[in-house]
């Protein structure tokens, strides 16, 4: 008994020890915190440092009114001035900044407002006969050059110009130019602007005649003592053809920049193409109106495409009045296993429609009218209804791709019955977007 009683213990104390066990697997945890998303930016900053020839001394000067620090465009003005006078310059250079993100950059002019500011006595013996709010002539005596600089203000020798001699009339209708954009032609080089660079634009004016007489390379960029009050402008400018007639006039115009996103964006294009708008064009219209019964519309051909109880293309296709949609209303009607086919050439039209007017009268049950059309010379033929019902409905189908821009599209009404159930068709009309 002492034997048997001992080895119960033991086992109930190993039974123990297993239990202890079973929790006490080996494991490790592992925590990352914090996890974020943080969106980029493209947030494009523009400074402008202006010269403009003084209405004292007719020397250039330096233009605080119209330069300002690296910010975003409030209500700073790249061109405000007055008092103009043939021969007076203007030169700015614009610096650009996109933030980290490399970025595709576009500019714009738009003139949007020419006034006449009345007309003094020598503007009138001219003479100049335009009275209007928008008659002004400054539009077209102001010349521009656009480039692309080093940031020294001074148009130099290697410097790409672009909107050159141009009036700000010109530059408004020419549109967007890109500075940098996914076709390798933009102004500012063949790739987007470089996050965290800068790139800069000079731009000069002339009220007359312009002359680029680009100055010669420094290599420098801005140092402080290589700008246009030392090293000129690099542009001269003559008034002598200038006359009367601008006297007064004056220019308002909107200057932006645009910036977006190069990377997954490798296509940006400052000017899309533009996507012609289609024009719908009917290649079939059919209303067989007329005398009853006295012809039948070209191109509509009369055939059995089943064998008829009794072979009569005139009894069982007839222009009728029968059902009309309105009193008088001539259409067609077909019985007897009868159809009309149009053959409709679509080369060079897309999108092709097919509407017409159906109803049915005295249908068995399991005849139909079939619409059906080919696209393969009347080979094969794809349908588009099996329809048994009175009511007048109109119905447009768009047909399926095969059948634009061919020679050959083929279009038919099909009585599927025996003798004495009709189908009456108006209506049709075929129409494609031209190519």
């Amino acid at each position: 008994m002492k034997k048997i009683l001992l080895s119960v213990a033991v086992i109930a104390f190993v039974a123990a020890i297993v239990a202890g066990a079973t929790g006490a697997f080996f494991s490790d945890t592992e925590t990352s915190t914090g996890n974020t998303f943080t969106a980029g930016a493209i947030d494009l900053t523009i400074d402008n440092e202006s010269y403009v020839t003084s209405t004292t001394t007719g020397q250039l000067i330096a233009s605080p009114e119209t330069s300002w620090e690296l910010s975003n465009l409030t209500n700073q003005l790249f061109f405000d001035f007055e008092d103009l006078k043939p021969g007076d310059v203007g030169e700015d250079t614009i610096s650009l900044h996109v933030n980290s993100n490399d970025a595709w950059a576009c500019m714009a002019i738009n003139l949007t407002a020419t006034p006449e500011n009345g007309q003094t006595e020598p503007e009138l013996a001219v003479p100049d006969t335009t009275v209007g709010t928008n008659d002004g002539e400054l539009q077209n005596e102001l010349k521009f050059v656009f480039w692309n600089d080093d940031g020294d203000n001074v148009y130099e020798d290697g410097e790409s110009a672009f909107w050159q001699n141009q009036t700000i009339a010109q530059i408004s209708t020419a549109g967007t130019v890109a500075l940098a954009d996914s076709s390798g032609t933009g102004v500012l080089g063949t790739g987007p602007i470089v996050g965290n660079t800068e790139r800069y634009i000079g731009k000069a004016w002339c009220f007359g005649d312009m002359t680029l007489t680009p100055v010669a390379q420094d290599g420098d960029g801005k140092t402080g003592t290589n700008g246009p009050l030392v090293r000129g402008t690099g542009i001269s400018c003559s008034g002598v053809s200038a006359t009367n007639i601008t006297q007064t006039d004056g220019i308002r115009a909107d200057v932006s920049f645009t910036a977006e996103q190069s990377r997954n964006n490798g296509s940006f294009l400052c000017n899309p193409p533009v996507q012609p708008v289609p024009t719908t064009m009917t290649l079939l219209g059919s209303d067989f109106s007329g005398t009853y019964a006295s012809y039948f519309d070209l191109p509509w051909q009369r055939s059995y495409p089943e064998t008829p109880d009794t072979a009569n293309l005139s009894d069982d296709v007839q222009l009728t009045s029968l059902f009309a949609t309105s009193t008088g209303d001539v259409h067609v009607r077909l019985d007897d296993d009868a159809a009309i086919t149009a053959t409709i050439d679509t080369t060079g039209k897309t999108n092709i429609t097919l509407r017409y007017d159906r109803r049915t009268e005295s249908v068995a049950a399991g005849d139909f009218l079939r619409v059906e059309y080919s696209t393969d010379g009347g080979t094969t033929w794809t349908n588009l209804e099996n329809v048994n019902s009175s009511t007048w409905t109109t119905q447009t189908w768009t047909l399926a791709s095969a059948a634009e821009n061919i020679p050959n599209l083929m279009v038919r009404f099909f009585m599927d019955n025996g003798g004495g159930d009709n189908a009456h068709i108006d209506n049709i009309v075929v129409t494609g977007f031209g190519i």
